[in-house]
């Protein structure tokens, strides 16, 4: 599995949508409070399907000055994805899988 592109708006220090498309090797540098673990953060929120979902809740300090009101919006795009990781994340995919099927719709206009 391979991140293809991630987009962030309202999280932490990015009001407005932020993408980032990590190529084939990536590196995170920069200075502190620069919104490196901010990124890896964001991505764990998506991509931990085990997540305990009352101890790893979002906090005030995710929203982006800490506005509560705001909404938080953190996209991820995959790619690569094997069988095991398509039943994973099943009712989070969009898309045709391998053997033809949507995301456990019978067709695109069942799912859209």
């Amino acid at each position: 599995m391979k991140i293809r592109q991630i987009t962030i708006a309202g999280y932490r220090g990015w009001p407005g949508p932020m993408m980032w498309m990590p190529g084939a090797l990536s590196v995170l540098v920069g200075p502190n409070n620069g919104g490196k673990s901010s990124l890896l953060r964001a991505i764990d929120l998506v991509l931990d399907p085990h997540r305990n979902p009352y101890r790893s809740r979002l906090a005030v300090y995710d929203f982006h000055e800490l506005d509560t009101s705001s909404t938080i919006s953190i996209e991820v795009v995959l790619d690569g994805l094997d069988e095991n990781d398509c039943d994973v994340f099943e009712e989070y995919l969009e898309g045709q899988r391998a053997d033809g099927t949507f995301g456990g719709f019978d067709s695109p206009a069942d799912e859209f």
